[in-house]
């Protein structure tokens, strides 16, 4: 579908590196176990300096919501949205896609739903896709828990970023990995390279261009972005970045959407631990 084009392929083609958070308890703390013995202490120095830098976990873990709001464009062709999320599993995206016209996507962390444009009909939508289209809006997330994502972390050699020698850190979690690369003077993310394979070893370049001042958030944030691949250069610009200031009401189900996660067993979102693509309508992303 076109809107479906319209609205995920711009972000989820930069955070479709990530596994998706839906999986069982149990799996989870297994990867928590493999992460402990399979990060470099090298490399987990470079990602917990990374952390504080951005307010460090006791402020992180602190966070309860987060209300984003951004605008995205490729050349002359823009969406901008609002994105709410609470722990846990409750989200609710706003887009407004240029030419198209609004698109909702939302869960109370049982039960998914959309609202698409033109007619702004709402439809269910499997708890699975709805995680998708999270993981592919979420981009703050990826920052603040990178080091929470990838269970496989090594030291790099330094490499120069926008003239700076930077700090890098290679980073997997076996099916997919990045190339990271940290600011030494102020310890925050520079950039990351999304990898691919041998016929394709770099799939995007993700640069940070500048951060949310210290001091104007508990937790900084990542306020410009651009996002390089083959064909086109992406550009993301956060208007603001909140956090702790959603109420539960803000994910009441609409009328006309009845509770049934029953018959969508596909597993919740996580909210603050999500960032993959839209398998069906994206581009395929690259081994």
């Amino acid at each position: 579908m076109i809107l479906q084009r319209h609205a995920t392929a711009l972000f989820c083609l930069t955070l479709s590196v990530v596994a998706v958070e839906s999986m069982a308890k149990n799996a989870q703390e297994a990867v928590t176990t493999v992460e402990t013995l399979s990060v470099q202490p090298e490399a987990r120095r470079v990602l917990d300096r990374a952390l504080k830098a951005m307010g460090g976990a006791e402020a992180r873990d602190r966070i309860v919501s987060t209300r984003a709001s951004a605008r995205i464009s490729v050349g002359q062709t823009g969406s901008s949205y609002e994105i709410l999320t609470r722990r846990p599993g409750a989200f609710l995206v706003r887009q407004k896609i240029q030419g198209l016209g609004e698109m909702q996507i939302g869960c109370d962390g049982a039960t998914a739903w959309r609202s698409d444009p033109p007619d702004g009909r709402l439809t269910p939508m499997p708890l699975k896709q709805a995680a998708e289209a999270l993981q592919s809006f979420d981009f703050q997330a990826l920052l603040r828990d990178m080091d929470k994502r990838f269970p496989k972390a090594t030291l790099g050699e330094p490499k120069e970023i926008r003239e700076v020698l930077c700090d890098h850190v290679e980073l997997s979690d076996g099916a997919n990995s990045i190339s990271a690369y940290f600011d030494p003077g102020t310890g925050l993310l520079k950039a990351f390279d999304v990898k691919g394979n041998d016929s394709r070893p770099m799939l995007r370049r993700v640069t940070i261009e500048s951060w949310s001042e210290p001091g104007t958030s508990e937790f900084l944030w990542a306020r410009r972005l651009r996002i390089k691949q083959p064909g086109a250069t992406m550009e993301a610009e956060y208007k603001s970045v909140t956090f702790n200031d959603v109420a539960e009401s803000s994910f009441e189900l609409p009328i006309g959407i009845t509770p049934n996660p029953e018959s969508l067993t596909d597993g919740a979102p996580a909210a603050e631990e999500t960032t993959a693509e839209d398998d069906s309508q994206a581009e395929p992303a690259q081994p």
